[in-house]
């Protein structure tokens, strides 16, 4: 039985012995959904038995009382798939319990997270960095922790899209490292959950001497064009004063 074998494969994969089925805020690495769905009615997954799929559904949507439903592996076939797969940053779908073990079981989606860290070894741009601050200074609560993804809708706004949504968590926690480096906010994991990014003490200080610093180069280029007015001015002066010492002359 070859769906047999990928579910089990990928429920042994899983970071979390049984589904996850809680709040988004609460979800870690590896946590999945996995949902069939048949005649409107949606069952989740609870374990495998024998030959069967045990899973439960809500008859009552209003309701917490669940139901226990068989699924034999031979009729999976009749309901649709659809395995929701937390990963990191990443908010993952597959439709096929082979496209799910392909990307995470065969290990493609950790291929594909090693070749973006390549991203963390470049430099953030110097304004970039320091606007950042000041917009995770601005999103702090009372306990200095910033919502990452309040952090990220804030800065790029909400996209429905999910390769841009991807792409937009991965340049956030790109710049948040950064921070990170500077000491100026930390977080527990390298993958950047809801909430678990911490404001240290020092960023205001960061952010003060920033301000000041920029402060002194805008006072030095605004006396920079200041001066260069004068100078302009003054050439134009002993231009005009060349010119009607010179008609004086001719004149005389």
């Amino acid at each position: 039985m070859f769906k047999k074998f990928l579910l089990k494969s990928l429920v042994k994969f899983k970071a979390r012995e049984r589904v996850y089925l809680g709040s988004e805020s609460s979800l870690k690495n590896n946590d999945m959904y996995f949902i069939w769905t048949k005649d409107s009615k949606k069952y989740h997954l609870e374990s495998i038995e024998s030959e069967n799929v045990i899973t439960f559904y809500y008859p009552d949507a209003d309701s917490d009382d669940a139901e226990i439903h068989k699924i034999p592996f031979s009729q999976l076939s009749q309901y649709d798939l659809l395995i929701k797969h937390h990963y990191r940053l990443w908010q993952l779908e597959y439709t096929t319990l082979l496209r799910a073990y392909i990307f995470n079981v065969l290990g493609i989606n950790r291929i594909k997270w090693f070749f973006e860290q390549s991203r963390d070894k470049k430099t953030i741009n110097y304004y970039e960095k320091f606007e950042l601050l000041s917009m995770v200074l601005k999103h702090r609560d009372a306990s200095n922790k910033v919502n990452f993804y309040a952090l990220k809708r804030e800065i790029y706004g909400t996209s429905s899209e999910k390769r841009t949504d991807y792409t937009h968590n991965m340049d956030l926690r790109w710049k948040l490292l950064a921070l990170q480096e500077s000491g100026d906010v930390s977080f527990k994991d390298e993958a950047l959950y809801l909430s678990n990014i911490t404001v240290n003490p020092q960023a205001l200080n960061t952010l003060s001497a920033y301000q000041r610093e920029e402060r002194k180069h805008r006072d030095s280029i605004r006396m920079a064009r200041i001066q260069q007015t004068i100078a302009f001015l003054l050439f134009i002066s002993a231009v005009i004063n060349v010119y009607f010492t010179h008609i004086a002359n001719t004149g005389t």
